[in-house]
This record gives structure tokens, sequence and C-alpha cells, in this order.
């Protein structure tokens, strides 16, 4: 309960900043950003998080091979089976655009990242375009060669806010497209996962791959 969540907050050193509601998300890095050591973790404002959210995303972090963690999530405010299928028609396509990038995205509801990954990413995202959807951004950003890796056990729920509306949910599609051409135009899709499957012996480009 909210007990266990200010816990949490207090145990990995919770920096947290007011995001208004209908806000565009472009400024979620530096409004719900928790460091712990070497290691950021991100959350968004009504985020209920799992009892063992810190002690799994530490654990997978602490294999120095991974560079940052994600996880699936269900929606709250959604009950029952529209709430599976929410969760589904919003995860799917999101891991199918992982495929273009060399690695499963990153959900910034629930992520935990190393601090030397956030901060090499934090040199390459595009923090003046509006259109630009955060977490595809940074997640794209890491480069084909990042190992972030995606962990069912790393759960949270959320307020289903991208359902409110069908402009809310067209939206949401205009910037994740958008920004997928932005980073397929300095490496498209095909190189980058090539050059993941390879571990960078053919299509590296090392303005590119920001972390290794």
């Amino acid at each position: 309960g909210r007990r266990l969540r200010r816990g949490a907050r207090r145990r990995v050193g919770s920096r947290r900043g007011r995001r208004e509601r209908g806000h565009h998300e472009r400024h979620a890095a530096a409004a719900h950003e928790r460091r712990h050591h070497h290691q950021v973790h991100r959350g968004t404002d009504g985020s209920r998080p799992a009892p063992d959210w810190v002690e799994t995303a530490l654990r997978e972090l602490a294999d120095p091979r991974v560079h940052a963690v994600t996880g699936p999530g269900t929606f709250y405010d959604i009950p029952g089976l529209r709430g599976l299928l929410a969760a589904l028609a919003y995860h799917l396509p999101l891991r199918a655009v992982g495929w273009s990038m060399g690695h499963p995205p990153l959900w910034g509801s629930n992520m935990a990242i190393r601090t030397c990954a956030w901060r090499a990413a934090s040199e390459v995202v595009r923090r003046d375009d509006p259109l630009v959807h955060d977490d595809l951004d940074l997640a794209f950003a890491l480069g084909p060669l990042a190992r972030v890796r995606w962990t069912p056990a790393l759960r949270v729920s959320v307020e289903g806010r991208a359902f409110g509306s069908r402009a809310a949910m067209a939206a949401r599609v205009r910037r994740t497209f958008h920004t997928c051409r932005l980073h397929w135009a300095r490496q498209g899709p095909g190189e980058r996962l090539l050059c993941s499957l390879t571990r960078g012996r053919i299509f590296h480009d090392p303005t590119v791959s920001t972390v290794e």
C-alpha cells in the first residue's frame, strides 16, 4: 500500500518532481528519477510497484553485463478482461519495436538503468522535440549493443491514462512512429538488429552504439 511505496522510495533515495496531467512525457526523465548508488530507478506518478520491485531491480542489475532492466505492467483502473487486453495492446507493439532497436524497449513506468548508461544516453536524447516518445527515445539512444533485460518479475500497476481517449491513443502512436523514424535515419532497423545479434561484428556504428 501507500506505506510500502513510501518505504521503497526512501530505500532508493527518491528524488521526485511533479508532472502535470496532460503534460508531454518529455520531462519524465527529470520528474521520476530515483537513484540508488550506480542505478537510476524510474516510475510514474500513481504507479503501484510490486512489493519486491526494488529487490528485483537490484538483483537483475547485479549482473555487470546488464545496462538496464524493464518489465511488464497492468492498469489498475481498467478491471477484468478489458484490463488484460489493454495491457497486451500497450506492451505487444512496444515489444515489436524492440526488434528495430536491437534490444527490448524501456517502459518508463517500470525500469531501472545503470547511471553510466543513463548519462551516456542523456547526451543523445532529444530534449527539445515535443513529438518524441521519451521512453523509446531513451531506449534507442542506448544503441543496439546495450544489454536491456526484460524481466517478467519486475511488475507495476499504473493508471490507464494512455487509453483515456482516442486522441490520447492517437498522439501516442504518432510519437512512437516519429521517434522511430528519427533514430532509423541514423541507423536502419535491420542494421541495428544485425549489429545486436552479432555483438557489433557487422554494422557497428560508434556514433549510434552509445553503450556496449
